[in-house]
């Protein structure tokens, strides 16, 4: 009966129920080859030397296919091997334009008033704020949602400012 089951799993079916069920509700890291690569590639802008020239990663892929899991595991191990964070997710919010990115980012970074400011004001504080902070990884999950509309080009133009500010870039795009 527990034929199709992997050798480590087996074990399990001889423990009490509350231990089966925690142990298939436990959160699971996908680890394939091209997960592995990517998480590594990831890794290894934490540690690239700063430069002007920003280096970026982007994970391209179908709906619900572990791009966020990915970028997730890159940033719960770094918090959990470093003394200060380095690593941020920002999940780009709907709509166009340059307010809504900068938005975006400022709610990742925990400030307040995102919302409230025009863009010169939003643009300052996110200056201030990558200036102080000094992240070496910006995470920018479900991207294409910052390149919906007209603004486009805008959104496009800033990133060198994000990821000259951070020292890298990095996408997670649907």
């Amino acid at each position: 009966m527990s034929d199709h089951l992997l050798d480590h799993v087996r074990p399990y079916l001889d423990r009490d129920r509350e231990e089966r069920i925690a142990y298939i509700r436990a959160p699971r890291w996908i680890g394939h080859d091209v997960a592995k690569d990517s998480h590594r590639r990831l890794a290894e802008l934490l540690t690239r030397p700063a430069s002007l020239r920003t280096q970026g990663v982007m994970l391209l892929g179908p709906y619900a296919n572990g791009k966020t899991m990915i970028a997730e595991r890159l940033a719960v191990e770094h918090l959990r091997n470093s003394p200060e964070q380095n690593v941020w997710i920002v999940q780009t919010r709907e709509g166009a334009g340059l307010g809504h990115f900068y938005a975006s980012i400022l709610q990742a970074l925990r400030a307040p008033g995102g919302d409230l400011w025009d863009v010169g004001r939003k643009a300052e504080q996110l200056d201030h704020l990558l200036a102080t902070l000094k992240p070496r990884v910006l995470i920018f999950d479900e991207f294409h949602n910052a390149l919906r509309g007209r603004a486009r080009r805008d959104i496009k133009l800033s990133l060198p400012f994000c990821g000259g500010s951070a020292g890298s870039t990095t996408f997670r795009q649907c």
